[in-house]
């Protein structure tokens, strides 16, 4: 589903790199970087965070660059 998304919006010359970081993740990319929330008994405001994991940051790194070089065309 990710590669049915991305690829209308790069470079064709980016498409094999994007399918073999894609397809090198067993699992979901589903990441907050940080959550917070209003504990239900204590009224006292609890904040999470915790940076993504490597696989998913490898990810994140290759779509900025990306980004970054087709803004640049």
């Amino acid at each position: 589903m990710a590669l049915s998304l991305l690829r209308p919006r790069t470079s064709p010359s980016y498409h094999g790199e994007l399918s073999e970081l894609i397809s090198g993740l067993e699992r979901p990319c589903l990441h907050a970087l940080s959550l917070g929330f209003q504990h239900p008994y204590t009224g006292e405001n609890v904040h999470f965070s915790c940076p993504p994991p490597s696989d998913f940051a490898d990810v994140l790194r290759q779509l900025r660059k990306i980004s970054t070089e087709k803004a640049s065309y």
